[in-house]
């Protein structure tokens, strides 16, 4: 299972997620929280379009390893697009969104909010560890 915190820069995603993760090890559930800018740090990708949709396949590829080994994935990080959400989720076997409003954005920066069936129900993987990303964004 991957919970998928998304939202705008200062909404509360980071604050969530460790909260989320602390409630959920305490409850002795197998948990681990990968926040978007913590492997931004260690993998550098940027803030371009590409370098955003880098860091996304990124995190949705560690989730997806993750997840497969038996682990509760709480993926944090700013996703700004429904096609990015969607190809991320197209990898793990289950996610719930979870999208967080407020926060900012740098400017030139676009959000394209989920739309509530996003939000509503459980996605169930088409092809677990198998994103369909979108022609030229494999990079």
């Amino acid at each position: 299972m991957v919970y998928f915190i998304t939202g705008k820069s200062g909404s509360g995603k980071t604050t969530l997620a460790y909260r989320m993760g602390y409630e959920m090890a305490q409850r002795g559930v197998r948990v681990i929280v990968l926040d978007g800018a913590r492997v931004r740090k260690w993998f550098p990708s940027g803030y371009s379009d590409a370098g955003r949709r880098r860091n996304v396949r990124l995190v949705a590829t560690l989730a997806a390893m993750l997840e497969e080994q038996g682990y509760t994935v709480i993926v944090e990080l700013f996703a700004p697009t429904r096609e990015l959400r969607m190809a991320a989720r197209r990898m793990w076997s289950v996610s719930q969104l979870i999208y967080l409003p407020g926060g900012t954005l740098w400017k030139g920066t676009a959000y394209e909010e989920p739309a509530k069936e996003e939000l509503v129900e459980m996605f169930r993987g088409a092809c677990p560890g198998q994103a369909q990303w979108a022609e030229g964004s494999r990079t």
